[in-house]
């Protein structure tokens, strides 16, 4: 992290890595990725990244942080059912992928987007947070209200102004009533 690194190329034959932390450099793209099936936690943050769809093959994925990148389309992601925690905040994403309900998704972070929709939320069983705020299309939270153990959810800067059906369920919502 913290380099002008331009490529990870060189890493892509180290089939056994778990781990790679490659934030704040000069990554552009991540072509060779889906040789690493091994991978748990990547962090490629703050970087000039348009595609991940390497990553559809890293289904081992349970931490993964593309915030503060060029991204419009992380449907991807959709096949990676370990993951649990996902920031890809800041970027220029539209659509969420459609995750099973069995997806170990516990965090997600999507602030700053385009996002219109939380629809494909909808019923998963781990999911506790998600951070949606400055999505100016987002208008509903209702399917979150099928999140069984969801605790927090922050809309503020959305569309979103009924909240009941995840305050009625003890779910703290962080939201602006008055835009």
């Amino acid at each position: 992290s913290y380099n002008s690194i331009t490529t990870l190329a060189p890493i892509t034959s180290l089939t056994g890595l778990t781990e790679v932390y490659a934030a704040s450099n000069s990554l552009k793209d991540i072509a060779g990725f889906q040789q690493l099936t091994a991978l748990k936690k990547l962090d490629l943050s703050y970087n000039g990244i348009g595609d991940i769809a390497s990553l559809a093959s890293c289904t081992n994925l349970t931490n993964l942080d593309v915030r503060n990148n060029n991204l419009s389309d992380i449907s991807a992601l959709t096949g990676l059912n370990e993951l649990t925690n996902l920031n890809f905040s800041n970027n220029k994403v539209t659509k969420l992928p459609q995750w099973s309900t069995d997806c170990a998704l516990v965090n997600i972070d999507g602030s700053y987007n385009s996002l219109d929709t939380l629809t494909p939320l909808k019923g998963l069983k781990h999911l506790n947070n998600v951070f949606m705020d400055y999505n100016k299309g987002i208008t509903s939270v209702k399917a979150l209200a099928s999140c069984p153990v969801l605790i927090q959810v922050n809309v503020f800067g959305t569309g979103v102004r009924d909240v009941s059906s995840l305050t009625s369920q003890s779910v703290v919502v962080n939201y602006d009533p008055t835009k």
